[in-house]
């Protein structure tokens, strides 16, 4: 069993943060709690988030510790520790993975980057929190997907893996990279807004041990 499922937009958490922990938490709970008793079950992998980090301090192995910032982020966290404990307690066939932030091919529309390109074609300002200092890790969805399973296929039960790219890039980095690609004077088109509440100011996660242990790494840049 692949579990994907999950409530992930971070601004709309603080708003009704009970949806995310019925969508993450409660009902993950349910699905886990069910399958534990199913003897045809051999393994579980669970798609958890490196926001469960907070924002990271340098580059971070499997074994940080928990430090959400956000309720979608609490949510996530709160689910990682309740499949632990159905591990330790049930041998539960748990494999987890956590990946950086994916973009590719039908992303939701809200996520930076088919945003921003939606609003440079549209000539709306696209908005940059915080002047978009943020360093995040962009990972593409075909990279991700082929990790995930290596993963499902050959990953040691009860194991964390990390994918992720060589290195970061700031949340600005990236609106200047599809305003150039676009023609666009990226001056005319972003402006700097407040900060988000919760916002992390980097995801930089190693990934030694997947490309190691499972001969993953990511090969579109």
């Amino acid at each position: 069993v692949v579990n994907f499922a999950a409530q992930s937009e971070v601004a709309p958490s603080w708003e009704h943060p009970e949806h995310w922990f019925e969508t993450n938490t409660v009902a993950l709970a349910r699905i886990v709690n069910h399958l534990r008793k199913r003897d045809y079950l051999r393994r579980y992998l669970h798609i958890s988030s490196p926001e469960v980090y907070g924002s990271c301090v340098g580059t971070v192995r499997e074994d940080a510790r928990l430090n959400p910032s956000t309720p979608y982020a609490a949510s996530k966290a709160a689910a990682d520790l309740l499949l632990k404990t159905y591990a330790q307690q049930f041998g539960f066939p748990l494999l987890t993975v956590r990946a950086t932030n994916v973009y590719g091919a039908r992303q939701q529309l809200f996520k930076i980057i088919p945003r921003s390109t939606i609003y440079v074609k549209a000539g709306k300002k696209i908005q940059l929190h915080g002047g978009g200092k943020a360093v995040k890790s962009y990972i593409n969805i075909r990279d991700v997907s082929k990790g995930e399973l290596a993963v499902l296929e050959r990953g040691r039960v009860g194991q964390l893996y990390h994918l992720s790219p060589d290195s970061g890039v700031s949340v600005r980095d990236v609106v200047e990279t599809v305003c150039r690609s676009m023609g666009k004077d990226f001056s005319q088109a972003a402006a700097v807004v407040a900060e988000r509440p919760g916002q992390d100011a980097a995801y930089v996660i190693d990934s030694t041990l997947a490309r190691t242990e499972l001969q993953w790494k990511p090969e579109v840049s």
